[in-house]
């Protein structure tokens, strides 16, 4: 039992080393002004930065209707 979940971890481990190259490269390739390295950095960043703000979902789904505003100068 132990073989089957060692080989499922490190097949993970693998997609996961292969997500991040992906994910490097597509980062490299928007931001050209950066270095390799600034790369890595800002990926560990992400990483280990436990401050991140998250968004604020709204609790409230309503919306206000737009009223049309009439101005004389268009009549």
């Amino acid at each position: 039992m132990k073989m089957q979940y060692d080989g499922k971890i490190s097949d993970m481990a693998q997609k996961m080393g292969a997500m991040e190259a992906l994910l490097k490269s597509m980062y490299m390739q928007q931001n050209p002004h950066l270095s390799e390295e600034e790369v890595d950095d800002k990926m560990r960043e992400a990483l280990h930065n436990d401050n991140i703000p998250t968004p604020r979902s709204s609790t409230s789904t309503y919306a206000p209707t737009h009223q049309k505003v009439l101005n004389s100068s268009y009549l």
